[in-house]
């Protein structure tokens, strides 16, 4: 079969990749707003890191 995402749990940073556009899927499809979720989550994590750093 062909890959269709890949991710690494075990990257320093939030690493994912798809073959479709869950941007198109996301109203619909769970494992797409799934993706979405995941990605803000581990950005303000990042951000709230990086901010605790700064000050």
């Amino acid at each position: 079969g062909i890959v269709e995402a890949i991710e690494d749990p075990e990257a320093r940073a939030f690493l994912i990749g798809v073959q479709w556009h869950p941007e198109e899927l996301v109203e619909n499809d769970e494992p797409s707003r799934s993706l979405f979720r995941g990605f803000v989550e581990n950005a303000a994590a990042r951000a709230e890191r990086r901010a605790e750093r700064a000050s």
